[in-house]
């Protein structure tokens, strides 16, 4: 399980520090993206391994991928700037949207139980 929470949490902190910060110009930035790109795919992989049973917690991480993954064939076929401001808005704004719904429905199960003991 602890596997698990480490690679949601490198999955989503990097995604939203690539998605949201990066300036591609700069060589760090470049090398760091590389390195968390590469990380991420070996933690995805055993995430899906180690997580809990009939638990749909995978999804954010996939989703993510998704709309990364739609936004480069986008960027790919109208040529826009993979950094495009309002595009990485927009997903920054949905991922941070969608884990603050997850977060708010996980608080309001763990209210529930905490309140019924």
């Amino acid at each position: 399980m602890i596997v698990y929470a480490i690679s949601m949490s490198f999955y989503l902190i990097g995604y939203l520090i690539f998605a949201s910060c990066a300036t591609f110009g700069i060589q760090y930035w470049v090398t760091g993206y590389f390195l968390w790109d590469k990380a991420k795919d070996v933690l995805f992989l055993t995430s899906i391994y180690h997580a809990p049973k009939n638990s749909t917690s995978l999804m954010p991480m996939i989703l993510f991928a998704g709309a990364r993954f739609v936004w480069e064939i986008i960027s790919a076929i109208t040529e826009w700037n993979i950094n495009n401001t309002k595009a990485v808005g927009f997903l920054f704004m949905a991922s941070a949207l969608t884990i603050g719904i997850i977060l708010w429905q996980e608080l309001m199960k763990w209210q529930r139980l905490n309140s019924h003991g």
